[in-house]
């Protein structure tokens, strides 16, 4: 794997110094190094056999096929709004977005809309392309997160891969009207293929004073017919793997919406990483979700480091068909005063996991700090399987803190309840189970994304309906 990572190193003239040193350290860091395994606390209930089955010794590593604006269009046609979302909602969608499309973790300004209509002061362009002061911010963000956290296999692997970085830049006092989506798209090569393809887009976010900003970022693939119709999560040495990363610096007082929606497909495995400084009054609503790949898993992790900040993780997460969703967080209290709100949702089934390791701080010093976490867990089959660990490190008195979880089939109470209005059992379960992931996805600020994410309920409610997989053995249903 090293020495094709050695043939993407991009054109010297088109690499910033800082770049080529980062991908040397991570290159060297690589050497010798092996993928995390069961011993590894922070991957003990989330197998890498799906990665560690790919190869990587073809130039089909290098190789992502380039996507036409007829593909564009299919991913991101908007639907008409279901009649009974609300007014600003509809208000909201009927803005188009702005649209920066990477392929292969690369900006691809042809196929991107809105970008030269951007409000004065807004960048959203390639690093090595940006003003001098929005590179100067950026390379600032980058190397205070290098030196907070520490180096590790799937970061060093991230930095060798990437082929450039993409930055969005909101100057203070701005707000940004229109959604944004980062739509990271690429195709992944036959599973039967002999190596798969690999792409590593990689962004900056730094919003200035009082600045706001929603943001989606869109990881899509084109899969093979066969591999993308297969009803379970098959393969070998061919289809994608993703790293992506986000960094984020909120200056005080601003605010960024930013949903995180992983929806490959086929033989695809995702690996992606945010890291969020929020500074005083500022506030980081982070929205995951995660379906359709072989193997899934978001890091997210959101300092708190000026008085007033507020972070929030909102996830939703389907294991099904032996695929595996998993989602790490860590929320830091670092100082006096501040806030975090985390609900995580997850439905598993058919052979499918899902993994919930939530981690809250509130570090020496952070009083009068309030934090609120939950992870609800439908398992919906006998066969599936759900890990939750949430984790409160409290090092104060003066602090509010909640935490919990809870792992269960849809409720016997709410289904009774609904069938004594008239509803079929069918119906009744369908209501539920939509009702469930709707509360998560309707965080999301764009249609399209939205509507592809609920047609994986939609299928769910249908084989629920059909008596396609064995249904849990402690319920009604």
């Amino acid at each position: 794997l090293c020495a094709e990572l050695q043939n993407r190193m991009p054109a010297q003239e088109e690499t910033l110094p800082s770049e080529k040193q980062r991908r040397a350290r991570a290159l060297e860091s690589l050497a010798g190094a092996t993928l995390p395994g069961r011993r590894d606390e922070s991957w003990r209930f989330t197998s890498l056999t799906a990665l560690r089955e790919m190869r990587f010794d073809d130039p089909a590593l290098v190789a992502v096929s380039a996507c036409s604006p007829d593909d564009i269009a299919t991913i991101c046609v908007e639907q008409p709004p279901q009649h009974e979302r609300s007014r600003a909602q509809h208000e909201a969608d009927a803005v188009a977005p702005i649209r920066a499309v990477l392929q292969g973790g690369v900006l691809d300004r042809a196929l991107s809309e809105g970008l030269d209509a951007l409000p004065e002061g807004v960048y959203v362009g390639t690093l090595r392309d940006a003003p001098a002061d929005v590179q100067a911010a950026a390379e600032e963000v980058l190397a205070e997160r290098l030196a907070r956290e520490p180096e590790h296999f799937f970061s060093s692997l991230h930095a060798a891969l990437l082929l450039d970085r993409t930055v969005v830049f909101v100057p203070a006092e701005v707000r940004l009207e229109r959604a944004l989506q980062l739509l990271c798209v690429a195709s992944a090569t036959d599973a039967k293929a002999p190596a798969a393809a690999a792409s590593a887009p990689s962004f900056v976010y730094v919003l200035g004073e009082r600045a706001h900003a929603r943001v989606v970022e869109s990881h899509v693939c084109f899969a093979p017919a066969e591999d993308a119709s297969s009803s379970r999560a098959v393969g070998k040495g061919g289809g994608l793997f993703e790293s992506s990363q986000s960094v984020v610096r909120l200056a005080s007082g601003a605010e960024l919406e930013h949903a995180l929606v992983s929806e490959l497909r086929g033989n695809s495995v995702h690996v992606g990483a945010v890291s969020v400084q929020a500074l005083a009054q500022s506030k980081y609503a982070a929205t995951t979700v995660s379906v359709g790949a072989r193997m899934s898993r978001w890091d997210v992790r959101v300092d708190m480091d000026g008085r007033g900040a507020h972070g929030e993780v909102l996830g939703f997460a389907l294991g099904d068909q032996g695929r595996v969703s998993d989602l790490h967080s860590k929320l830091n209290h670092n100082v006096p005063g501040c806030t975090s709100n985390q609900l995580q949702k997850n439905i598993a089934l058919a052979h499918g996991k899902t993994v919930f390791c939530g981690h809250v701080l509130v570090d020496w010093g952070a009083y009068q700090s309030e934090s609120a976490q939950l992870c609800r867990s439908l398992l919906l089959s006998s066969d599936a399987r759900v890990d939750a660990m949430p984790v409160l490190v409290i090092n104060n008195q003066d602090v509010v803190a909640t935490h919990g979880a809870t792992i269960a089939d849809l409720s016997d109470e709410e289904l009774f309840y609904l069938r004594s209005r008239g509803l079929s059992r069918d119906k009744a379960r369908a209501l539920l189970v939509a009702g469930f992931g709707n509360e998560i996805l309707q965080r999301v600020p764009l249609e399209s994304a939205r509507q592809r994410v609920a047609r994986s309920l939609t299928n769910i409610v249908e084989r629920i309906a059909s008596n396609e997989f064995s249904m849990s053995e402690f319920s009604s249903i």
